[in-house]
């Protein structure tokens, strides 16, 4: 009875504590978003918006509770700070430089709408957009569910069991979870409305491109069969392309 009274306290603090981190990221869209268009126009209760972090919020509500049963140590991960005391200097500075992009990527939808004057999106254009972030969305979960050693850190963590993820999502290209936040990015913009993501996505790309190329760098000297996993997956970023 003890032990599984421990089991489910730690359980039950592993939900509450990728809860508390869902909130706070969930907190930082909304500065992101609502936060401009409430500064340039005053739209505090942009609907779309609003609309938009509600569903965003309930998905992330469900996938942290089920990393939680079902894949904890991932979790466990996720929510480690973006920097650390192993993590080479040249990623420090390249993950403040993917933050960053990801801000401009999500401020800049609210910009384009009240700020700028361009055409408006279909409805059945912003509709495909929905569908989009939702397979990004997807493809960022199935990531950690398929690798729980995808940490927002790059160090080497082979002495904790660390091996070469070539299933799932890594039989599409080396770095899934990327793919999926360009999904996810320019799904969004599409959806709300803003033509934004043809200017930002281009520059996060370049700039997680520069992640990848410090991870792999990394991984090429740490991880055992992580060269011949890059000879067998061409591509990195963007099937076909990269």
């Amino acid at each position: 009875m003890v032990i599984r009274c421990n089991w489910m306290q730690g359980y039950e603090m592993l939900i509450l504590r990728g809860l508390l981190g869902g909130l706070v990221q969930l907190m930082m869209l909304g500065a992101m978003l609502i936060v401009p268009a409430g500064l340039i126009a005053g739209a505090w209760s942009w609907p779309d918006g609003w609309r938009f972090l509600l569903i965003f919020g309930v998905m992330q509500f469900f996938a942290i509770i089920a990393m939680a049963l079902i894949v904890p140590d991932s979790l466990e991960r996720r929510l480690q700070p973006p920097v650390s005391d192993a993590q080479p200097k040249g990623d420090k500075l390249a993950t403040v430089l993917v933050i960053a992009g990801f801000v401009v990527c999500f401020s800049a939808v609210p910009v384009s709408l009240f700020a700028l004057d361009h055409p408006p999106i279909a409805s059945t254009v912003r509709a495909v957009g929905g569908v989009v972030a939702l397979i990004g969305y997807i493809f960022i979960f199935w990531t950690f569910f398929a690798n729980s050693y995808a940490s927002p850190v790059v160090e080497d963590l082979t002495d904790e069991g660390q091996s070469v993820i070539e299933t799932g999502p890594y039989a599409v290209v080396r770095h899934p979870m990327y793919l999926g936040l360009l999904f996810l990015c320019g799904g969004v913009s599409l959806w709300l409305g803003s033509w934004s993501f043809l200017v930002t996505l281009p520059l996060l790309v370049l700039i997680l491109a520069n992640r990848i190329r410090i991870e792999e760098q990394e991984l090429r000297v740490t991880l055992p069969g992580y060269e011949d996993f890059c000879a067998k997956r061409r591509f990195r970023l963007i099937p076909m392309i990269w």
